[in-house]
């Protein structure tokens, strides 16, 4: 039998260049993408600086707050 878990955490991704990319060209945007970002996988978009501080600050928390996984799911 199942046995949901006691927590569950949910994590984005911090900010990448897309993100910065999609606020200054703005979101409506019909294609959502420059040619630079098009030739782009998404896993494969980087972080910013910002979102590369962010990412190790996440990680921080989450080694004090949380010892053990139950389960660990991610996407690309």
């Amino acid at each position: 039998m199942f046995k949901w878990p006691k927590n569950l955490v949910l994590i984005r991704h911090g900010e990448s260049e897309y993100n910065i990319e999609r606020f200054l060209i703005g979101v409506g945007r019909k294609d959502g993408f420059s040619e630079k970002m098009k030739n782009i996988r998404n896993a494969d978009i980087p972080l910013t600086k910002k979102g590369v501080k962010q990412a190790i600050k996440t990680g921080k928390f989450l080694r004090k707050e949380y010892k053990n996984f139950d389960a660990v799911f991610i996407s690309p």
